[in-house]
Parts: structure tokens; C-alpha cells; sequence
């Protein structure tokens, strides 16, 4: 007798012979796609990464722990902006994921006294690179990151109108 349900016997159903394929669907049925991640618009990305530098900038004159972490959590929402100008189409979790990683390598680089050295060179990429290792600020990219990631995740559903133009 033969089943009308497939069965997993080494690959082949056992009414015919016939491969067994685990995402099959029935003739002129559509595949089930999941929503592509929002297109961010370039120009808003950029906007935000100049309030974000503003922003830091001004954080980072506030003396002790709260300007250190401010100013780690806004360079962390920085690079998030700046990797999601480079790719819009990313998902936030991939962008936030890109974006700590160069914060977390930039923060160990500092301890091999290159961006010391670039530093005097380049007075400015002191900004960039920073000079001095601190581990808290590995925490300050950590809650910078995920504030940018929950951000844009409610941004694009909130302001779904917004994506797919720039």
C-alpha cells in the first residue's frame, strides 16, 4: 500500500521513488518570504551621524564617568549610523554587530600605541582612534550599540514611509 505522506527514508519518499524535498510546495503556491530588512535613507543617516558628533562633542566636556560613558555610547551610535550608510539595507542586528566589532578592535588597537602615534601625527584622529585603553568603554559601546539597534528597529516601524527613498 502506498502512503500519501512522505516518508524520510534516506532521501526518497516511498510511493515512487520520488526525492524527498523538505520545502516543497504545492504547484502555484508562493513561497513564504520574511519582509526585507527597511532601506535606511542615506541622507537622514547622515543628518543623524552630524547631531551624533555634535552631541559627543558636547557630552565629552561633562568632567568624570558620565562624559567618558556619554561620550562612548555616542561613538558607538556613530559607527552604527556610518555602517548603516555604507549598507541601508542591512538589518539592524547585522549593522549593530559590524559597528561593535570596529568599536571593540579600535579600543584594543589603542593598546599598541598606533593611534598614540597617528595622534601625533594627525592631531584630529585622536577623535577616531582614540589614544588611551579603557575597559569600561567596551560597556559604553555594548549600551551605545543596542540603543542604536532597538532605535532603528522602532524607527522602521514607526516611520515605514520613510524607508526605501534616499
Amino acid at each position: 500500500m502506498v502512503q500519501d505522506t512522505p516518508q524520510r527514508t534516506g532521501g526518497v519518499r516511498q510511493n515512487g521513488g520520488v526525492p524527498w524535498n523538505p520545502v516543497a510546495r504545492p504547484p502555484g503556491s508562493t513561497p513564504s518570504i520574511p519582509d526585507a530588512p527597511p532601506r535606511r535613507p542615506r541622507g537622514t543617516l547622515l543628518a543623524l551621524a552630524g547631531i551624533v558628533v555634535v552631541a559627543g562633542i558636547l557630552v565629552r566636556s561633562i568632567p568624570g564617568v558620565l562624559g567618558d560613558a556619554g561620550g562612548g555610547i555616542l561613538y558607538a551610535g556613530l559607527l552604527f549610523l556610518v555602517v548603516a550608510v555604507l549598507v541601508p539595507a542591512a538589518a539592524a542586528v547585522r549593522i549593530g554587530a559590524i559597528s561593535l566589532g570596529i568599536c571593540v578592535a579600535l579600543e584594543f588597537l589603542q593598546l599598541t600605541g598606533v593611534p598614540t602615534v597617528a595622534a601625533g601625527l594627525v592631531p584630529p584622529i585622536r577623535y577616531v582612534l582614540g589614544t588611551t585603553f579603557v575597559a569600561s568603554d567596551l560597556l559604553a559601546y555594548l549600551g551605545g550599540t543596542i540603543l542604536a539597534v532597538v532605535t532603528d528597529r522602532v524607527a522602521s516601524r514607526s516611520l515605514p514611509a520613510a524607508h526605501g527613498h534616499g
